[in-house]
């Protein structure tokens, strides 16, 4: 998995192009690599979870919401469960 800054928990999104750091308390590119950064940590996403099958145009199906489609970059919701990704 490829890690970018967009998909930490520690990424507060300010516009579409930047974002701040809580972590490093710093202005960062949210499109940014974050393969170096010791304190990255995966955001509880849709895409995250153990629940989600991908389809097309970045939506998928929840299996614990009953297969109701969602974004893969929504926030999880309460049946969050992490996966091996």
């Amino acid at each position: 998995m490829k890690k970018i800054c967009s998909d930490c928990k520690f990424l507060a999104p300010r516009d579409v192009f930047k974002g701040f750091c809580e972590n490093k308390n710093a202005m960062v590119i949210i499109d940014a690599d974050a393969f170096d950064c010791k304190a990255y940590s995966a955001a509880e996403k849709c895409r995250f979870c153990k629940n989600f099958s991908a389809g097309q145009g970045g939506l998928g199906a929840c299996a614990a919401q009953k297969g109701v489609m969602v974004y893969a970059d929504l926030k999880a919701c309460g049946d969050y469960a992490a996966c091996e990704c």
